[in-house]
């Protein structure tokens, strides 16, 4: 079962072009926010953000972007366990991301993100919100932060300690000791889509940041698919 990951490559392979932007169907009308950060339409469907996730004080602040409001909504695929609709919402995810309040992640297969990548970008260069927190982007070493964080979808940054294939997939291991922090694990057949043709001991001694679902695989981990990229912070 594929988990829900959404990591970012820029500098060192482009991957997949980013996904275009399906077109808005007919406009919604909302009733409010959920605790979980879910929107409620008033016939009674559930949305659920396709490009973000959001912290505390951007689930607080999604009500006041959508209580009462008609939104130009975008669908992407089926809705999840809980009967939420993925969908983007147009000017919504970007006034969050704007505003430091939650960062860019893949909620849904065939995201857009370019748009959502430029207002997070804005709002990382300004310090804004989550931006201006100190422990907001994980350390790939931190063995208590990152056993904290399971479960969620979280930035981690750190430098590749070493990067090895067995059984059909890359680690690329942030600790000597791999347990005690990071490993990104991507499928064999996917690795070309992150390395664009590089062997995975290049990226040694690499510094990345890597976003996405911390699971345990003996360990704090991150499974990367087909859809997802690695940003790479030095060469």
């Amino acid at each position: 079962m594929r988990l829900g990951i959404s990591l970012l490559i820029i500098a060192l392979a482009s991957g997949p072009a980013l996904a275009a932007c399906p077109p808005p169907v007919e406009p919604v009308l909302a009733r409010d926010s959920l605790p979980d950060g879910g929107i409620r339409l008033a016939d009674g469907r559930t949305l659920k953000p396709a490009g973000i996730e959001l912290s505390g004080a951007g689930r607080a602040a999604l009500s006041g972007l959508v209580r009462g409001k008609t939104l130009a909504i975008r669908p992407l695929g089926r809705t999840d366990r809980w009967n939420r609709l993925p969908a983007h919402i147009d000017g919504v995810e970007e006034a969050l991301l704007a505003r430091g309040l939650g960062h860019v992640a893949v909620q849904a297969e065939g995201a857009c993100l370019a748009a959502l990548l430029d207002a997070e970008g804005k709002a990382r260069a300004a310090r804004v919100g989550i931006w201006a927190e100190r422990d907001y982007v994980l350390s790939t070493n931190d063995e208590a932060a990152l056993t904290a964080a399971l479960g969620r979808h979280v930035i981690v940054e750190g430098k590749v300690i070493t990067a090895r294939r067995s059984r059909g997939r890359i680690y690329l291991n942030f600790a000597r000791y791999w347990k005690t922090g990071l490993s990104l694990i991507i499928a064999e057949k996917d690795w070309p889509l992150f390395a664009d043709g590089a062997a995975e001991e290049s990226f040694a001694g690499r510094r990345l940041r890597v976003r996405g679902r911390l699971e345990y695989r003996v360990g704090p981990a991150i499974l990367a698919g087909p859809d997802d990229r690695i940003e790479v912070l030095n060469r």
